[in-house]
């Protein structure tokens, strides 16, 4: 069973957090709860909600991938707009790998 998969993941910045599989499946969707974070992002934010939507079609598959973060207070949501940011360049350069290693191996 993936629901209720746990991850303890540590960056390469040395902060740390636990991800949660919540939602799966297979044909659609991929959910992620990102939480427990390390300091100081645990004063800022309760959790984040990592999506990922899929859609076969003919030989491609199409992703989208987003996140929903959650503020702990109002310092927090002015922080994590500045962090949105961030990682949604790191989203695009991940998503962009994950794509290009796929077509590697397809071929």
């Amino acid at each position: 069973m993936i629901v209720g998969a746990t991850f303890n993941v540590k960056n390469s910045d040395g902060s740390y957090h636990e991800e949660t599989i919540v939602e799966y499946d297979p044909a659609h969707s991929l959910v992620m709860k990102l939480h427990k974070f390390s300091s100081t992002l645990n004063r800022f934010a309760s959790h984040f909600n990592e999506i990922w939507t899929f859609n076969r079609q003919k030989n491609r598959t199409h992703l989208k991938r987003f996140f929903e973060l959650y503020p702990k207070n109002l310092l927090g949501s002015i922080l994590l707009r500045f962090i949105a940011y961030y990682l949604r360049k790191a989203v695009i350069a991940h998503t962009d790998t994950i794509a290009n290693d796929t077509d590697r191996q397809a071929t």
